[in-house]
């Protein structure tokens, strides 16, 4: 059966992905390694809730941006990182839907 896209583990980013593709018209598959009911993902450890540095996405873009740099002892790059911080209120009102 083709598909015009796979996304490899059902965690957050490959339903995320999955789902968004559906709604640009692809067809989109899956693949998920594990079978059994409850098994450790991050999904779960996160007890669904969706932050950025264990943050809330409620906080200002700018304070996203400064935590995810100093999360990351500096290494992540500024302007992806604000890039993820302007983003991720609008992520998450995307999810809701």
């Amino acid at each position: 059966m083709p598909f015009d896209l796979l996304t490899i583990g059902g965690g957050f980013s490959g339903l995320v992905t999955a789902c968004r593709a559906g709604q640009l018209g692809l067809k989109a598959a899956v693949l998920e390694a594990r079978t059994e009911e409850r098994y450790r993902c991050s999904s779960r450890y996160s007890t669904g809730v969706f932050g950025v540095m264990g943050i809330s996405l409620m906080n200002r873009p700018e304070a996203l941006a400064q935590a995810i740099i100093a999360g990351t002892d500096g290494t992540a790059k500024p302007d992806l990182a604000r890039a993820i911080a302007a983003n991720a209120k609008r992520a998450q009102e995307w999810l809701e839907l």
